[in-house]
C-alpha cells in the first residue's frame, strides 16, 4: 500500500483573508470614473454644448416652428442640467443659419413650454420620467436630446454618449423623421446607432 503525501497548507489569518477578499471584489468591479453621463464632467459638458450647436447646422425644422425669418432657435433644458450655464455662455451670442439662440430652463413636467422649443435637453434621473417626457413631446417638432444611458433607445432622438472630451451621437432616425424634422446625411454618418 502506497502512502499518500500531504502538503501542508498555510492558512490565512483573518486580516489576510479580509484583505484578499476585498482585493478580489475590487478587481471584479468594472473601472469607472463615477460619471454616468457625458455631461457629468466639465470636458463632457463642453462636448455636449458643441454637439448642441452642431445640431442647429444639420437639422431642419419646419418653417412654421419659427415666429419669423430671424427668430432664434429655442433650446430648452428640462430638469436640472449641468450644462445650463455653459450652454448660455457659449451659444448666447452665436448665430447658425442667421439665427441666434434663446436658452430656457424648464421643469421636467413643463411639457407645454417644452413643446414651444426647437430642441429640448432632457435631464431625467430615471427611466419612467425620461420615457414619459419623451412621449409627451412626441407629437411636436421638438428635437429631443439627452445624455441619459441609452437615450435614443428609450425613444429620444439624439443621445450624447462618451467620456470627457470624447463623445459621439446615437440618433434614433425613425423618431427624428416621424416628428417632421429633417437631418442632413452628415449627421447620420457620425451616429453610432
Amino acid at each position: 500500500m502506497k502512502k499518500t503525501k500531504f502538503r501542508s497548507v498555510k492558512l490565512l489569518s483573518a486580516n489576510q483573508f479580509l484583505l484578499f477578499t476585498c482585493t478580489v471584489i475590487m478587481l471584479s468591479i468594472p473601472f469607472s470614473s463615477g460619471a454616468e453621463a457625458i455631461s457629468d464632467t466639465p470636458n463632457g459638458q463642453k462636448t455636449v454644448v458643441k454637439f448642441m450647436e452642431s445640431l442647429a447646422r444639420y437639422v431642419t425644422w419646419p418653417g412654421s416652428s419659427f415666429d419669423g425669418a430671424d427668430s432664434p432657435y429655442k433650446y430648452c433644458l428640462m430638469g436640472e442640467a449641468a450644462i445650463s450655464g455653459l450652454l448660455s455662455e457659449k451659444l448666447g451670442a452665436k448665430k447658425v443659419k442667421k439665427r441666434g439662440f434663446e436658452i430656457k430652463q424648464l421643469a421636467l413636467d413643463d411639457i407645454e413650454q417644452g413643446k414651444s422649443c426647437h430642441l429640448v435637453f432632457i435631464a431625467a434621473t430615471d427611466v419612467p420620467t425620461l420615457r414619459n417626457t419623451i412621449s409627451a413631446l412626441s407629437d411636436s417638432a421638438v428635437l429631443t436630446t439627452g445624455d441619459f444611458k441609452q437615450f435614443a433607445g428609450h425613444g429620444g432622438m439624439v443621445g450624447f454618449v462618451g467620456v470627457g472630451g470624447k463623445g459621439s451621437l446615437q440618433i434614433n432616425k425613425k423618431r427624428l423623421e416621424a416628428s417632421g424634422l429633417k437631418a442632413s446625411s452628415k449627421l447620420y454618418r457620425v451616429s453610432t446607432l
